[in-house]
């Protein structure tokens, strides 16, 4: 099924990602990754996998299989990792190396509990709104990406992304703040963390705050953009067809 699929690759490319943001930020987080030193490879079906390195008191997720890990995580199947994300069903992947070490999985998931806790807060104020703004913006950009590359009931949606890129950020005044984009080629989509050296398509977010109520349906992005709160620029059939993906990528992880 393209719906597992999907998920599969969310879960891998999408939601590893944020608890790098969660052991930055969050004070919780902080105390259970310090000092700790370990790779978890996360493996699926058709050549799907992530790592997530505890390293330097944070946390650093890439994809593949590049390095060494201490414990390796097996889904049998991408119907495993939707019944994971759902919270129903048989959801847990296997461990088929480092059972000596499942210590570090159980500090894996105290930080999920801690993600959980942040993706389903109501209301949030101040530093957790900023960070959940972060989390909501890594998330439904990285995860429109997968949508793109891997959702049946998309394609005809992501044939009309032209190729390019896609620079999408937090400004969060001078400083700067979260950033990502969106690479299409072709028919590859691909999301990094980070800026481009250069881009297509520009969608900035004055800050947390707007960015936060963007992400939360509680703003109207073209009205936001007449009043300057955010900054749209280049191919509109990019920023068009990106939206669609990412209230996909949306419903899909609700």
């Amino acid at each position: 099924m393209s719906e597992n699929l999907v998920k599969a690759r969310l879960f891998l490319y999408a939601i590893l990602p944020l608890f790098e943001e969660i052991a930055k930020k969050d004070k919780d987080a902080k105390k259970i990754v310090k000092g700790l030193k370990g790779i978890i490879q996360f493996s699926a079906p058709d050549d799907l996998a992530a790592q997530v390195e505890f390293v330097d008191d944070g946390i650093v997720v890439t994809p593949g299989k590049e390095k060494k890990s201490s414990i390796s995580l097996v889904f049998i199947s991408h119907k495993v990792v939707s019944n994971m994300l759902a919270k129903k069903g048989f959801g847990m992947p296997l461990p088929v190396k480092g059972l000596l070490k499942l210590g570090l999985t159980n500090k894996f998931e105290k930080i999920a509990d801690i993600l959980d806790r942040y993706m389903n807060e109501k209301n949030p104020k101040g530093e957790a709104r900023d960070l959940i703004a972060t989390l909501l913006l890594y998330a439904a950009v990285m995860g429109a990406a997968q949508v793109g590359q891997a959702d049946e009931s998309m394609a005809d949606i992501a044939k009309k992304v032209p190729d390019g890129i896609a620079h999408v950020e937090i400004k969060d005044g001078a400083k700067g703040g979260p950033s990502v984009y969106v690479v299409k080629k072709g028919k590859d989509f691909k999301a990094v963390k980070g800026r481009p050296d250069d881009y297509n398509v520009y969608l900035g977010f004055k800050n947390f705050e707007i960015a936060y109520a963007m992400f939360t349906n509680q703003l109207d992005m073209m009205a936001a953009v007449a009043l300057g709160d955010i900054e749209l620029s280049g191919s509109l059939a990019f920023v068009e067809q990106l939206a669609i993906l990412m209230e996909k990528a949306g419903e899909y992880l609700e």
